[in-house]
């Protein structure tokens, strides 16, 4: 079960932001469920609040709906005290799955699922390229009045 959280916690406003960035494009929900290929009431119970998007999902809404997904997932409210936690928020901001990072990483799943949970620390070679990549989190934080 504690796998299946890494991948799925988004924190329980995105819902509005979906819903508010949907109307902004003046999309019905029909218009954007067809269009990302999930059903209207998925999408519905997406805004309400009552399911969770997967990444791959608020990925796609976010194409659809010309908005960051960092923003419709709330991402910016996930802790990033440790570096774990760090790698994690910098992932999600990029709506990267544990295994698309591994493989950007070319590392195994277990490894980043180790780096996000503070079990292992990132080996030096990995460091720089790490560095890289949580760049994103100083760019967001710049850009959050």
């Amino acid at each position: 079960m504690q796998l299946l959280q890494i991948e799925t916690v988004v924190p329980a406003l995105s819902g509005k932001r979906i819903r508010h960035g949907r109307k902004l494009k003046d999309m019905t929900i029909v218009e954007v469920a067809a269009q990302i290929g999930i059903s209207a009431v998925a999408l519905s119970y997406i805004e309400g609040n009552k399911n969770i998007p997967s990444l791959p999902t608020l990925k796609s809404l976010s194409d659809v709906l010309d908005l960051p997904i960092y923003y419709l997932g709330c991402f910016e409210d996930l802790p990033e005290v440790s570096l774990g936690e760090q790698i994690r928020k910098a992932r999600m901001y990029r709506g990267m799955l544990v295994l698309d990072m591994s493989v950007e990483f070319c590392v195994d799943v277990k490894t980043i699922r180790n780096w996000e949970t503070d079990k292992r620390k990132p080996l030096s070679r990995h460091m720089k390229e790490l560095n890289l990549f949580l760049e994103i989190l100083a760019i967001n934080r710049q850009d959050t009045p």
